[in-house]
Formats: structure tokens, sequence, C-alpha cells
């Protein structure tokens, strides 16, 4: 069930950017990089757009980067899967980014999130989830409009507020610069997805 299409010419910057990169990376998907996991499930992470050399060369959120790995490692020491990968005793989670395609310098104009955000509303819609982990400001906007325009909210690392019957969660994005300034650590995530943890527990027995 697609989101978006591969054909998509809503950001004309955007747009520009995927045909160069087709020409300078042909081995690469170069293509909106949709969610990780599109299916219902309680736990939802929304990030901030593919890296050049990550999701916009795999196809998948999260995947074959520096911040990918990390995220990735974290969840996976923490009893987190995708569901493609679940097992017995794991927290499933669908993983997507508030921008699908790789913005020039990892830095979406206000107008490419815009109009990404029927996109992520598309996929809450689908997902359905109980919980959200927003990594980064521009997600944490994007999921607060995505679920409920009319509300503000100050992004806050390791906060927690609800919209509605779902507990939206904030964290720094896991990016090679704040990793190696340690402005985000793996114990400082674990943290985070442990509360998460915590609340999935609380929902399960409802199944």
């Amino acid at each position: 069930m697609a989101v978006s299409v591969n054909d998509c010419v809503d950001c004309e910057r955007l747009v520009s950017r995927r045909k160069e990169n087709a020409i300078n990376f042909p081995t690469y998907y170069n293509r909106p990089v949709l969610a990780d996991g599109y299916e219902k499930t309680k736990f939802l992470i929304v990030g901030l757009a593919p890296g050049l050399h990550g999701a916009n060369a795999t196809g998948l959120p999260f995947d074959g980067d520096f911040a990918g790995r990390f995220l990735k490692q974290c969840l996976k020491e923490n009893g987190f899967k995708l569901q493609k990968e679940r097992n017995s005793g794991a927290f499933t989670y669908c993983i997507t980014n508030a921008v699908k395609c790789f913005p020039p310098s990892n830095r979406p104009l206000q107008s490419e999130i815009n109009n990404c955000l029927r996109h992520l509303k598309k996929e809450i819609s689908v997902v359905q989830p109980n919980f959200i982990l927003c990594l980064g400001v521009v997600a944490h906007n994007a999921v607060v409009r995505a679920c409920k325009e009319d509300i503000l909210v100050k992004f806050q690392h390791g906060n927690s507020f609800r919209i509605g019957q779902r507990i939206i969660f904030d964290s720094y994005h896991p990016s090679k610069r704040n990793i190696l300034t340690k402005r985000l650590t793996s114990e400082m995530f674990r943290i985070i997805l442990k509360k998460i943890s915590k609340e999935i527990e609380k929902v399960l027995p409802e199944e």
C-alpha cells in the first residue's frame, strides 16, 4: 500500500536533486523513500529525511549510514524489531521520515516539509500507532501537525506528551554529529526506549 509515488513532483528542488543523484549515483535508489514496516503496529518512529548515502541509496529509512546503524543497534539491544523481523518477545515498530526525498545538505525547506505532510498523515492513519518517537525538531513538528494541527508543543529531548490517545516522545536525531559530540549517547537513547517499552507493555494485555 503506497503512500507516495516514485514520480512525485511536488517539490521542484528535490525533484531536481533526485535527477542529479540518478546521474551521480546510478546504482542508488534515488526515489521517495516510504515507510518500512508499513502496517498496523503500536510504535512508529519518525526521522527527518533520507540520507544521501543511506536511505536514498537503499530505499529503506535509516538504512546504510551512520545514523541508521546507531538507531537500529539501539533498537535491537532494547528488544525492538521491524515488523518483517518480528519474533516472540520483541516489540515491533514502523519507521519513516517526515520528508521522503533526500534534501540538499540534509535540510528540507518548510515548503517541502509541508508538501510531505499528507504522506505522513496517511502513514499514521494506516499504522495507527499508540506511540510515536520523533527524532529531532523537524520530525516533532511534522508529527504534531499530522496528529493535530491546532496545538503547540515545543521539542524537548526526553519529553513525552499526549495528543488524543497517542503518546509522543522526543529525542535528538541520531546524526553522526550529534553522536560524535555526545549530544546524544546510546545511554540517553536507551532511557527513552525503556520508557516506550514500559508504555507498550501497558497496552499489550488488551490484545
